[in-house]
């Protein structure tokens, strides 16, 4: 009888002491926690990698390359783009959606992202929330608004899963 006392004991206290390692070393975390790198310099590096993507976006766009401005999205129809009530799927159905709206230079005029907040989640998932700027033609007006990202990473690459941009506010 004390022999099964005290192997239940011991069993109780080794998983305590694995719960407490775990949660000291971050293993067991949960919710936005979960997962997050282990090194600082990872995560640091993941935030560069991130807003470098959006600064390619924005030249892209600022040239009038909106194909270039999409290559920061993930390719396929795992993509999801929300935008003044709508939702649109897929990676050729965005880019023919932004065609569509901004079908001249005046319509496009100049972005630029401000406020940005880059939230790494883990080694393979990011958040980012800002606002857009676009500064256009008086005849067209500027416009902004807020949006937040889902950012996956594709092997070595930071591509948006996720775009949930508010509609835009005509100046």
């Amino acid at each position: 009888m004390f022999r099964v006392g005290f192997r239940r004991v011991w069993r109780l206290l080794c998983s305590v002491l694995l719960i407490s390692l775990g949660a000291a070393t971050g293993e067991f975390l949960t919710g936005v926690e979960a997962g997050r790198p282990a090194a600082e310099a990872d995560e640091k590096a993941a935030e560069s990698s991130i807003r470098a993507v959006l600064t390619a976006q924005t030249e892209a766009w600022n040239r009038g390359d909106i194909p270039g401005f999409m290559q920061g999205y993930v390719r396929g129809e795992a993509l999801r783009f929300a935008s003044g009530g709508t939702v649109q799927r897929g990676w050729q159905q965005t880019l023919e959606r932004y065609q569509n709206r901004y079908d001249s230079p005046a319509k496009m005029g100049a972005l630029s992202f401000e406020d940005l907040e880059v939230r790494v989640l883990s080694a393979d998932w990011a958040e980012v929330f800002g606002r857009y700027v676009l500064k256009r033609d008086p005849s067209v007006g500027d416009a902004t608004g807020l949006f937040t990202l889902l950012m996956a990473r594709e092997g070595d690459d930071w591509r948006v899963l996720h775009d949930h941009t508010s509609a835009a506010e005509q100046k």
